[in-house]
């Protein structure tokens, strides 16, 4: 059975394009699975509906846009999630100045359906050339046990607060 994975957004950006390359990394993902992508413009001085308004067209079924005053990256956050659809098997939460890799929700979507509790992943931010995990010097995935027999699918062990916070 298909999956429903919820896109949640929140959006605020004063420099036009990041949310476009956000979204369009999402809408990019293939895998057996469909995407309700949750967009809540908190605000912007760049309108997410002027910055997707073709995207919005072309894919009216895979989008909600909220729009709302400015309350905060967590606040707007916790608005998309009291939008996520009833029938939605999984969130994932997406920066609008960031990308995913190809194969991002397909893995996501793999990882959670052999019973894993959360799925997280290395990243570029927006114009970077380094990836998070080794700008922060803190994630050897070597350091953790492969799961899946043909992708780079890690099983994280150790401590996520210890990680987290430090």
């Amino acid at each position: 059975m298909t999956k429903v994975v919820s896109v949640v957004i929140p959006f605020f950006q004063r420099k036009e394009g990041l949310l476009r390359k956000a979204v369009e990394s999402a809408l990019n993902q293939s895998g057996d699975f469909r995407l309700q992508i949750i967009v809540v413009d908190d605000g912007s001085p760049i309108p997410a509906r002027q910055e997707l308004s073709d995207l919005l067209k072309e894919h009216p079924e895979k989008f909600l846009l909220v729009e709302q005053k400015n309350a905060g990256c967590f606040p707007a956050g916790n608005v998309a999630l009291n939008h996520v659809d009833v029938t939605s098997d999984y969130v994932a939460f997406l920066d609008s100045d960031d990308e995913w890799f190809d194969g991002h929700i397909e893995n996501a979507v793999w990882a959670l359906n052999q019973g894993y509790d959360l799925y997280f992943s290395d990243f570029y931010q927006l114009n970077q050339t380094v990836t998070a995990f080794n700008r922060a010097r803190r994630i050897d995935v070597q350091q953790h046990p492969l799961i899946h027999p043909t992708k780079p699918i890690h099983s994280y062990s150790g401590s996520m607060v210890d990680q987290v916070i430090k």
